[in-house]
């Protein structure tokens, strides 16, 4: 198992299996791991806790991140700065009003969800940045408005 503050604070931490049993991410278990890159997620996986990958850089502004389709659930503050992160669950995932860095990451998510996210409990706060999965990586290019 992988308990919380497991790899906390690990400035050499570059690339990380997690284990296919693996059904909860841990709060604060990547918190502040700068150098991640790398991330083998377990098909089982439901739930990101709190803060799980807080402070993380994920190299820079274009890193991406794909969920797998298993996740139903993210805590607050889960990632950090992350760029691009796709959801491919066809299922509504339920996250926490501040999940996200408001105006950072652009949200992918499967084609006919788009508007049912844009006005669901807390996405709603992140509706100017959802996007279909199908536009990825078009909107690489785009660029956030600072007034987000």
């Amino acid at each position: 198992s992988v308990g919380q503050y497991a790899f906390s604070d690990c400035s050499s931490l570059v690339s990380v299996a997690l284990p296919e049993d693996m059904i909860s991410l841990p709060s604060y278990c990547f918190l502040n791991c700068t150098k991640l890159t790398t991330i083998t997620w377990p098909t089982a996986l439901t739930t990101i806790n709190s803060y799980a990958f807080a402070g993380c850089r994920f190299v820079d502004n274009d890193y991406t991140l794909q969920l797998p389709a298993s996740v139903t659930t993210i805590g607050s503050n889960a990632f950090g700065y992350l760029h691009h992160l796709v959801l491919p669950s066809t299922s509504p995932i339920s996250i926490a009003s501040n999940s996200f860095i408001s105006g950072y990451t652009f949200l992918y998510v499967p084609d006919g969800m788009v508007d049912m996210y844009k006005v669901r409990t807390n996405w709603s706060n992140y509706a100017l940045v959802i996007r279909p999965i199908s536009t990825y990586p078009a909107s690489f290019g785009e660029q956030f408005d600072a007034n987000l």
